[in-house]
């Protein structure tokens, strides 16, 4: 039987910043107040919420310049997210007018991003590319800066579509699903002013914004994509989910919304779960409840592994003509509950065929793998869980796609304001979707940096 399944992780591509053709300075190298460190990136990076599908982006736009000029340019100095399910998010300065665009369907930005004497930073012009084939445009009302000292150049940002290294409103794999203005560590140069850098969480193309249930299918739903919580914690997946998980505090409740399509079918719910030490749980569906009791799994929830995880079949049939909400509540005092995902399994079906199907689906994530920041890409594939994982060395490594040559050298020529020679150099185009990142040249800009990066071939593309 087939089996709906979606992967909830967010994926993070590298920070949209400045640097120059040989990668040794730029916003995480610059050459004053160099407080960039790993731990700053990482600390920056937005914590784990439920399921984001953006509606719109508001964008803020504030002065940026050094010494006796501090505001010789503009930036992109803050935003709000808008979401489908209501709920707003800020970063960064969020004072004065801003510009709106549409968030939706977006496979690819290009960024314009620019520094003041490589020692101010900022992003002042992006195009979003829709799935519908148009484009939204954010701008700085002086675009592009120029003037001595100020270079820019483009940056795509984007993750690799199923046929093609570079997606297109037809091949795409991902979709983005949050934008934050963050400083990275950063120092303002001018007081008063933000220094900082651009990123781009995207979310796999399986993950839908409703929750449609198929009859004769199998359709696992993840739990992050509740539309209501209380006394709830989204905490970040292990990697060996799809995606993030929903704890349950002492009388925690989540309701999941789900739509049915005819012919109507009864289901079975089970759950995907890990718990320390047993649990009462109230799960209310189609006008009744089933109180059940989740048996321990694991002695922790911290470093989750595979293993630490079981299923649940919840006693009584799930009947759409009854309604179509979902709710599970915790009874007990125990806070040690984690719910990664909710089956619902057609009346009838061989009840392991799911659970075979989906450790078959999981074989090949790494299953001991918690590190945060590992930019491995030799094992690059676009369809992975979710946090941070450059691997630095003795500097950042961009990987980006298009190269920049910026004339930039030790002594910096003031007067030049940027060459681009936009080639792909080494990229190896027939990696089977997966980064063969053996670039020739120093800088490429189509960011990997990023969430949970343990792909395996067999996540659904």
């Amino acid at each position: 039987m087939p089996i709906n399944s979606q992967l909830s992780r967010v994926i993070y591509t590298n920070p949209a910043g400045f640097l120059n053709a040989n990668g040794r300075e730029g916003w995480y190298a610059p050459r004053h107040n160099n407080t960039v460190t790993f731990s700053s990136i990482e600390s920056n990076i937005p914590g784990p919420t439920t399921s984001r599908f953006l509606q719109n982006i508001d964008i803020f736009t504030n002065g940026l310049g050094v010494g006796a000029n501090p505001n010789r340019t503009q930036s992109w100095q803050g935003n709000i997210n808008s979401n489908f399910n209501g709920t707003r998010d800020h970063s960064g300065l969020t004072n004065g007018q801003p510009r709106g665009i549409s968030g939706q369907n977006i496979f690819r930005v290009i960024s314009t991003v620019h520094t003041l004497d490589l020692r101010s930073f900022g992003v002042s012009g992006a195009d979003f590319l829709h799935t519908t084939g148009q484009t939204s445009q954010y701008r700085v009302p002086q675009f592009p800066p120029s003037g001595i000292g100020v270079h820019h150049g483009p940056i795509s940002q984007f993750l690799p579509g199923k046929r093609s290294n570079i997606p297109t409103a037809n091949d795409y794999t991902h979709l983005l699903s949050r934008v934050a203005n963050i400083t990275a560590g950063l120092q303002p140069v001018v007081q008063g002013q933000r220094n900082s850098v651009v990123i781009h969480g995207w979310t796999h193309r399986s993950l839908t914004h409703e929750n449609i249930i198929v009859p004769n299918n199998i359709t696992q739903i993840p739990a992050v994509k509740t539309s209501f919580y209380s006394n709830c914690t989204v905490v970040s997946g292990p990697g060996s989910t799809g995606g993030d998980l929903i704890k349950l505090n002492a009388n925690g409740r989540f309701d999941i919304q789900v739509q049915l399509q005819t012919p109507q079918t009864n289901y079975r719910i089970r759950l995907r779960y890990a718990a320390v030490s047993t649990s009462s749980i109230n799960i209310t569906f189609s006008g009744a409840a089933h109180p059940s009791t989740l048996p321990s799994t694991t002695s922790s929830l911290n470093n989750l592994q595979y293993e630490h995880f079981g299923y649940f079949n919840v006693v009584g049939t799930f009947i759409p003509s009854l309604g179509n909400m979902l709710s599970i509540i915790n009874t007990s005092s125990n806070s040690n509950v984690v719910i990664d995902k909710i089956e619902f399994i057609p009346v009838g079906t061989f009840a392991n065929h799911s659970l075979e199907a989906t450790q078959e689906y999981n074989n090949n994530y790494p299953k001991h793998d918690n590190s945060t920041y590992n930019q491995s890409y030799n094992n690059y594939d676009q369809n992975m869980e979710n946090t941070y994982q450059p691997s630095y060395v003795n500097g950042y490594e961009q990987n980006y796609y298009d190269h920049y040559d910026s004339g930039y050298n030790d002594t910096c020529n003031q007067n030049m304001v940027n060459t681009y020679d936009q080639e792909y150099n080494n990229y190896n185009k027939n990696s089977n979707d997966m980064y063969k990142q053996e670039y020739a040249n120093n800088y490429n800009q189509n960011s990997g940096c990023t969430c949970k990066q343990c792909y395996n071939q067999n996540s659904p593309k």
